[in-house]
């Protein structure tokens, strides 16, 4: 059996046992005599010694440790093994006293637990932090897992992880190939981000998406405030809010009693509308009572124009390749076209040419240069099915 070290016993009190029954009475009173004479010499004691000698109790009224273990080689100082219950147990009788203290010089572990099937290391507290860890100049906490999640926090009433800085992130997740923070729940947020003075969440990227939601059957994104803009979009050099879909709306406004969509531009185009090939803008109303369309203000037309007639002309020809095989072609005299008195000539019809333009006859010549002004527009040949107004599902 392999020989311990023990400080403070002389050679003499632990000669060699003879009858284990007979001698193990003498062999405790030697050692206790050595201990109470305060022998100085190191001596080498037996593992059967030092367990026939039973409980060791130390005791120091100063800064010196009343029980110590030292191991020269890469074994334990101390080791404690229990059937049941604790195998090393420490306890301080001050208030800010610390139990147990671990230390480790340069690389090593000050306190290291392990265990096949439990934890590893657990902390408990009634009244205060169970866990808390400190550093100077690295990370108060690492944690790792081959195979399973790192950290994990669970409450039945409060925050499972709850993260605090005074000037930095108080949480903060980093990932290589998939998400940095990823929030799951089954029945509430997954993730919910909240501030009194500035961004409930904030999400950056540099090549993708600052934020991104999506959801299978509710609307990827909402967004909800009680007195002021639900959703404000900016962008430097390009289209602040875009909105995308295949079968449906880009973007749809809905309002009860105020304005769907508002387009605002102080020097450029409050609302634009485009196509290649459908309708740019649509404008509908779904009763009699309703208007489609309503202009304040001025109006422009890209196919209205002004042209003039020859003089002593029955017939003038306008460019507008813009023209139509169904357009209405409008035109109108800006000024008298016979102010010599004879019987003026009015507009006899019509000829479209589509495509190219259109052709006014007159019944009788104009005496003078007479200007025109002229409109075409298109009839509505088909009607286009708008997306359904969805109803309000209160979702905030």
């Amino acid at each position: 059996m392999k020989d311990q070290t023990v400080t403070g016993v002389d050679v003499d009190a632990v000669s060699e046992a003879g009858n284990e029954a007979g001698q193990s009475r003498r062999r405790i009173l030697k050692i206790g005599a050595a201990l109470a004479t305060g022998a100085v010499a190191t001596t080498m004691l037996k593992q059967e010694d030092a367990r026939a000698a039973g409980t060791v109790n130390g005791q120091s009224n100063n800064g010196v440790a009343a029980v110590t273990g030292y191991n020269s080689t890469n074994g334990p100082g101390v080791w404690g093994s229990s059937v049941q219950g604790a195998g090393v147990w420490g306890t301080s009788q001050q208030n800010d006293g610390d139990g147990v203290i671990g230390y480790a010089g340069e690389t090593g572990r000050g306190v290291y637990g392990s265990s096949v099937d439990g934890y590893g290391v657990e902390a408990h507290s009634d009244t205060n932090v169970a866990l808390k860890a400190t550093a100077d100049d690295d990370r108060a906490i690492v944690a790792e897992s081959d195979n399973w999640t790192a950290i994990q926090g669970t409450s039945d009433i409060d925050n499972g992880v709850r993260g605090v800085s005074t000037s930095g992130f108080g949480v903060k997740g980093e990932s290589l190939g998939s998400a940095g923070v990823h929030g799951e729940s089954d029945n509430g947020r997954g993730v919910h981000g909240e501030s009194w003075s500035s961004d409930g969440v904030y999400g950056h990227s540099v090549d993708g998406y600052g934020v991104r939601g999506m959801s299978a059957n509710s609307p990827g994104v909402s967004a909800h405030s009680d007195n002021a803009i639900g959703i404000v979009g900016t962008s430097s050099n390009e289209v602040a809010i875009r909105g995308v879909s295949n079968a449906k709306s880009g973007v749809q406004g809905v309002s009860s009693t105020g304005i769907g969509t508002q387009g605002y531009s102080v020097d450029g185009v409050g609302a634009n509308g485009h196509t290649f090939y459908g309708v740019g803008l649509l404008g509908r109303a779904e009763d009699n009572t309703g208007v489609a369309l309503q202009v304040q203000g001025r109006s422009q037309f890209q196919t209205a124009g002004n042209t003039t007639f020859p003089v002593n002309a029955t017939s003038h020809f306008v460019s507008e390749p813009l023209t139509g095989i169904h357009s209405h072609v409008s035109a109108t005299f800006m000024a008298n076209p016979a102010p010599s008195g004879n019987p003026p000539p009015a507009i006899l019809w019509i000829e479209r040419i589509p495509d190219v333009g259109f052709r006014i006859h007159l019944t009788t010549h104009v005496d003078v240069p007479t200007p025109i002004s002229y409109l075409v527009v298109e009839p509505v040949l088909y009607k286009i099915s708008a997306d359904p107004v969805p109803p309000d599902d209160g979702r905030q």
